[in-house]
């Protein structure tokens, strides 16, 4: 069944196929039972497919306010002073909630509401610089669960630190999370015009997210004149500026109206806010699109394991057909090509270990370098701004404020460059020893298929490589604390110049303190990413091979074992399997149908959906 032949959505139409396709597997034996996991596992992600969507914005453009207005509840704090950089989450539930996480590594924990203790209270004590000054409470992000329309649609929104506010380090830990984003919406205004600080920001992400629409904020602001004139300087400097696409959406927008209808429920405010566009392409053409590009690539990956699980039936079918003297000459041979494989196998993991140990002694390298690029960078920051390190005039209060300042900006920097390097160069390591291991396994599949005259397995189910991240967005707290360097009375009779020299090495050495507590942080944090995702790649492609070897030297074992024991029961073991594949077949020739459309994951616009998030 195709999805041009029925009425159904095409997602709905895979969620029957998976379910038919597992089902098939789930009563004919031991052998088999790796096989529904697997679908069932496409079925979660199938049914729980989110689109993540961040709202961008300087500070004051009215981004919070808009926010409300798609929930359609002043719920999110505004202010007249930046928030703190606490990322705020929003996903679907029936019950409002608030979910805390904490940048120490405790459990999350829900905030209990209560008609003093709202979700608008509690977060105005939580994510605002007033009720939570430098995030003392220690909270690394927050989820808010709320059963507002467009978080039911499947959209989970994320409200980002406001971009080049005092707290400048807010601009870098955006830009750092955006990669894990599906879209983003850009909100500006026309008071005051497009800065210089927005668009740089907007050169810097469009790499990292794949969709990005701009929202021309409070044009209740504006004549129709003057909305019109502000509208085409927007586009005109996203287009030379920026380079954005001439025909990049912009939607001009009055949040505050928005927000206004959905509290009064006046319909006319609401349709002149024109937040209702907003909403439409969001609905029916982002939403849309994504959950065709993921069907895509869910069936193609459905009809990989369905075609393999198709020859293993196959595979048992035989060995209970052929004669038992045939059979054991057979899996002799294949013993053989077994011994071998394990032998690779073990050279592979050998060169896995050595990879790893590889990329943790450049990320030791990496992290002292970077170490004396912060140290070379704050000492030069300290003498532009006029201090002279060393000298008994120094003021520590001034230069504790200027560090205070530059050190979040720095390893936040460095954070998202250090952990995207890293990130790279463990994804390509681990591509190779993938492609490694699927020759081994296509080697021994092969074997098989010769041996029983089988049509060989597809080539194209590989093991997904899955680099550990942080969940969401995690909070770091760089260490900008700088004692103090004291006098004593007996330095005091010393010579100016050893002063000063004493003077400036106890800074200096107060300032290699403060650099290591911090690039030590960024180390540990990529070391834990890096090994893990070793760890559980490696443990993947053990898991594999266990199943392989499972299917085949296992299935012939059990089979010859049968045949010696209980043969009168060879008969009986072959309708199960019979009944299975004739079930699989076409479920297989339908996923191939989906896994066509359309073709190459492509949208009609042309655009290339990332379908793997």
């Amino acid at each position: 069944m195709s999805h041009h032949d029925c009425n159904t959505r095409p997602s709905e139409s895979l969620f029957e196929l998976l379910e038919g396709a597992r089902r098939c597997f789930e009563n004919i034996g031991d052998e088999f039972s790796s096989f529904p996991p697997r679908f069932a596992d496409l079925e979660e992600r199938l049914r729980e497919e989110r689109f993540h969507l961040a709202v961008l914005g300087q500070f004051k453009r009215g981004k919070s306010t808009f926010l409300n207005a798609l929930l359609g509840e002043n719920l999110l704090p505004s202010s007249v002073i930046p928030l703190t950089a606490i990322p705020t989450f929003l996903r679907t539930g029936e019950t409002p909630e608030i979910v805390v996480h904490w940048l120490d590594g405790r459990p999350p924990e829900s905030v209990p509401l209560s008609p003093e203790k709202t979700l608008r209270f509690l977060l105005d004590e939580l994510v605002t610089e007033s009720g939570n000054p430098k995030n003392a409470l220690g909270i690394s992000f927050v989820e808010i669960v709320h059963p507002s329309p467009i978080l039911r649609r499947g959209v989970l929104l994320v409200d980002t630190p406001g971009i080049g506010s005092t707290f400048l380090h807010n601009t870098e830990a955006t830009r750092n999370f955006l990669s894990q984003c599906d879209a983003a919406l850009f909100v500006v205004s026309a008071d005051p015009p497009v800065t210089e600080v927005e668009m740089e920001f907007l050169k810097s992400v469009q790499e990292k997210i794949p969709h990005i629409f701009f929202v021309l904020n409070k044009m209740d602001q504006l004549d129709e004149p003057d909305l019109e004139t502000a509208l085409g300087f927007f586009r005109n400097e996203l287009v030379l500026r920026a380079g954005v696409a001439e025909d990049a959406p912009v939607f001009p927008v009055s949040a505050r109206f928005a927000l206004e209808a959905s509290l009064t429920g006046n319909d006319s405010l609401r349709a002149r806010s024109g937040i209702e566009a907003v909403e439409e392409h969001l609905f029916e053409f982002l939403a849309k699109r994504k959950t065709e590009a993921l069907t895509v690539a869910l069936a193609r990956k459905a009809r990989d394991i369905a075609q393999s699980g198709a020859i293993e039936i196959q595979l048992r079918m035989r060995a209970l057909e052929i004669p038992l003297e045939e059979l054991e000459e057979k899996a002799e041979l294949f013993k053989r090509k077994v011994e071998e494989v394990r032998r690779e196998r073990e050279s592979a993991g050998d060169l896995l270990a050595g990879d790893r140990r590889r990329i943790l002694q450049e990320l030791e390298r990496h992290a002292k370098r970077v170490g004396e690029s912060a140290k070379a960078a704050l000492l030069e920051s300290a003498r532009a701004e006029g201090f002279e390190i060393g000298s008994e005039s120094l003021d520590e209060e001034k230069l504790r404020a200027l560090f205070d300042k530059l050190v979040p900006v720095f390893f936040e920097r460095y954070a998202g460059e250090t952990k995207e390097r890293f990130r790279t160069l463990a994804a390509e390591m681990m591509t190779d020893h993938a492609e490694r291991e699927a020759r081994l396994l296509d080697s021994l599949w092969k074997k098989a298929a010769d041996l029983f005259h089988l049509p060989d397995r597809p080539s194209g189910e590989r093991e997904e490589l899955r680099i550990v991240r942080e969940p969401y967005w995690v909070s770091r707290q760089w260490s900008s604390k700088f004692l103090p360097v004291p006098t004593g009375f007996l330095e005091k009779l010393l010579p100016e110049k050893i002063r000063r020299a004493r003077r400036r090495r106890r800074i200096e050495e107060r300032l290699d303190s403060l650099i290591l507590s911090n690039v030590e942080n960024l180390r540990w944090s990529v070391f834990q990413s890096v090994n893990d995702s070793f760890r559980a790649f490696s443990s993947a492609l053990e898991i594999r091979l266990s199943d392989a070897l499972k299917a085949t030297v296992g299935g012939m074992e059990s089979v010859i074992s049968l045949r010696k024991e209980r043969s009168a029961e060879v008969l009986s073991a072959l309708e199960p399997l019979r009944r299975a594949l004739e079930d699989l077949l076409p479920r297989t020739a339908a996923l191939s149908s989906l896994g066509d459309f359309p073709a190459g994951g492509r949208t009609s616009a042309g655009e290339t959906v990332d379908s793997e998030r």
